[in-house]
């Protein structure tokens, strides 16, 4: 924005809605982060959770020795996940 920052003595009637209209952009900038941050935070866990079950079941499909036979336990933990 051209004439930005605006001292203090500067801010008259006439630069508010310019200095509101500023202020709304920062807002809104924020909110996008926010959300860019809440997002990535989300697949985080959820990545989390899928490597727990597919480890869970990676493991216990090993300890049963008929199961493996069938299916190998690398299958059975990515299906799981």
């Amino acid at each position: 924005m051209e004439g930005w920052p605006l001292r203090s003595a500067e801010i008259t009637a006439d630069n508010k809605s310019r200095f509101n209209r500023y202020l709304i952009s920062i807002m809104c900038l924020l909110k996008l982060c926010f959300s860019a941050y809440i997002i990535s935070i989300s697949g985080l866990h959820v990545t989390m959770v899928a490597g727990l079950l597919g480890g869970l079941a990676g493991g216990l499909w090993r300890r049963w020795p008929g199961a493996c036979l069938r299916w190998p336990a690398q299958r059975v933990a990515v299906l799981a996940a």
